[in-house]
């Protein structure tokens, strides 16, 4: 028996009888969350939500302990880990906030700033300002002002021709507002985590006096422009509006009514330049190099070089939030990968968890953060036995009997053939021999079927957040998800190519983005078409409510081992307690 069989079975044999397995980057992960909700909690005072928090803390090092080999070796290590990381998560809090309120700045001020973001809208324009100074002083922080296109004409027509970089003067009414809530116009209360993780701490009025002193545009932004203006001028204006936001993230020149019904979709996360984007352009890097004319490239190389190319991407993108958390997550599972690490999904998400959090510890109330992490866990905990389920319905592959996981046929290469022992037998899984190929339409059907419970997994770990952030979720995002996203998903990374070579080979350029543009009009022909406003779903989600349903899926997956009635009973409780909080 070689050293791999000694390791696979040493840790059949650790696990079995655990529940689950410990995964350190994982507890790490939450210990930091907990450490930020904690000092958020203590610090405005919410006495339930610190209850939570410390509950939950405790849950997990009880877990952590539990997890632990009999000799409890290791208990003192975890234990010490999962303080260090919740105290670091507290603190990290604790100075971003300080560093957030530092400054004060109020009343009539001459204003001198960059314009690092533009937006536009039917009634105006947004706009967000850096590298600020007031009356002469230089100021940390962003500001944010919107010019109303009837307010002011002559200040307005000024505006229009603004872009990201130029250098402006003007005078202005500001407001220092840090809050961490803030009233709605419908009268609602909502988080200002956004312009906490954007460093937005100031609020431009009455703005007079708008004056041009020049372009400050760095690389990144020259090129984002040169994108905008190439597709412009070589695609139709719905076209060219949907492509730019799609490629970054950028959807103000979009048209809003087309935008809403997207979103209404439950498809609007094609513009949000993040996983789906990120995933595209690195699964089509890392299988590039995966290539045999590579081959001879050192994996260190490898990573810097992929690294390098998410960064120049993220750059155009303007280094949102979304970009970088998609790219570190990348770049965590690539280099597990290629350092040759136990390939263990979760706990790569647990590192990565970390990497973003110590960057922006905001971010663990950011949407986008919860959306992005959520779909991933989806994927990881739900798809596999679901996928497994669907197989073993619609192409009658067979279970491993003790472990539950499927283990249709398992086809030994002729190596292992000729090495085959009773090892897997010994585990509980069968072994055929005979070698059965499959036929070229039922692989495709099984991609399919792999897809759609990918999907599938993603839309319900997302539902609740969804609901709770944005009032609403999208009762048709599940089938259009399944129809948009894979053709997006593949055509993604060609597409940027295309782009970028138009941008570089501009008399050629509607040549080049023909076939894109044909694809991108169906797409928004179909969207034009099909009012999905009917399909929004509005549901309340109780604290408990959210804490049953999150307790379903977690159970229903293959990551917590249990017997099929112990398991069907577990979330037959969560699924009524579920319905329960509704009806109470």
């Amino acid at each position: 028996m070689n050293g791999g069989t000694k390791g696979k079975t040493y840790a059949a044999k650790s696990a079995k009888g655990r529940i689950v397995n410990y995964r350190p980057a994982l507890s790490c992960a939450l210990a930091l969350v907990a450490g930020i909700l904690f000092a958020f909690s203590v610090t405005y005072r919410r006495v339930p939500s610190m209850i939570a928090v410390i509950i939950g803390f405790t849950a997990l090092a009880a877990t952590c302990v539990f997890l632990s080999p009999k000799s409890g070796k290791f208990v003192p290590a975890r234990l010490i880990a999962l303080l260090l990381f919740f105290s670091l998560g507290a603190g990290e809090f604790l100075v971003y906030r300080k560093n957030y309120r530092s400054e004060f700045y109020s009343g009539e001020k001459e204003v001198f700033a960059k314009i690092t973001e533009r937006r536009d809208y039917s009634v105006g324009t947004f706009f967000v300002f850096d590298d600020l100074s007031f009356d002469g002083k230089s100021a940390s922080g962003k500001l944010v002002m919107f010019v109303y296109t009837n307010y002011d004409s002559s200040f307005s027509e000024i505006a229009d021709r603004l872009k990201e970089g130029d250098l402006i003067g003007f005078g202005a009414q500001i407001s220092t507002n840090t809050s961490w809530l803030e009233t709605k116009d419908d009268g609602s209360i909502a988080n200002r985590a956004y312009y906490w993780r954007e460093d937005i701490r100031y609020e431009a009025e009455k703005c007079r006096n708008l004056r041009f002193a020049g372009s400050d545009a760095n690389a990144f932004e020259k090129i984002r422009a040169k994108l905008k203006t190439t597709l412009f001028s070589s695609m139709n204006e719905d076209a060219a509006a949907v492509s730019y936001a799609l490629l970054t993230g950028e959807t103000s020149e979009m048209n809003e009514e087309l935008l809403e019904n997207i979103r209404y979709g439950g498809i609007a996360h094609i513009f949000a330049v993040s996983g789906l984007h990120i995933g595209a352009l690195f699964a089509f890097l890392a299988a590039l190099f995966k290539t045999k004319k590579f081959s001879f490239v050192p994996p260190f190389v490898r990573w810097l070089v992929v690294a390098a190319l998410l960064v120049f991407y993220g750059g155009v993108c303007g280094y949102s939030a979304s970009v970088i958390r998609a790219a570190v997550m990348c770049l965590v599972f690539y280099a597990d990968t290629l350092l040759g690490f136990k390939r263990d999904g979760t706990d790569s998400l647990g590192k990565a968890a970390i990497v973003v959090l110590v960057l922006s510890p905001i971010s663990v109330f950011d949407a986008g953060f919860l959306l992005s992490f959520s779909a991933v866990v989806g994927i990881f905990f739900l798809a596999p036995p679901l996928e497994r389920c669907m197989n073993a319905v619609f192409f009658r592959e067979k279970k491993a009997s003790e472990s539950g996981n499927a283990v249709a046929e398992k086809i030994p290469t002729e190596s292992e053939a000729k090495t085959e022992n009773n090892a897997d037998t010994a585990d509980g899984m069968k072994t055929i021999t005979a070698i059965k190929t499959e036929s070229p339409a039922k692989n495709i059907l099984k991609k399919c079927v792999a897809f759609f419970c990918v999907t599938l997994s993603a839309t319900l770990f997302t539902f609740p957040i969804l609901s709770v952030c944005f009032s609403y979720a999208s009762g048709a995002a599940l089938l259009l998800n399944v129809l948009v996203v894979p053709l997006v998903s593949a055509c993604f990374a060609v597409f940027l190519a295309l782009a970028f070579l138009a941008c570089i080979v501009a008399p050629l350029a509607k040549i080049i983005l023909y076939v894109p543009s044909v694809l991108i009009s169906l797409l928004t022909t179909f969207f034009y078409a099909f009012d999905f406003s009917s399909s929004a779903v509005a549901l309340r989600f109780t604290p408990i409510a959210i804490f049953a349903y999150y307790a379903a899926l977690f159970l229903s997956g293959d990551k917590i081992r249990l017997k099929p009635p112990v398991r069907i009973a577990l979330v037959s409780c969560c699924a009524l307690a579920f319905v329960l909080s509704f009806a109470l």
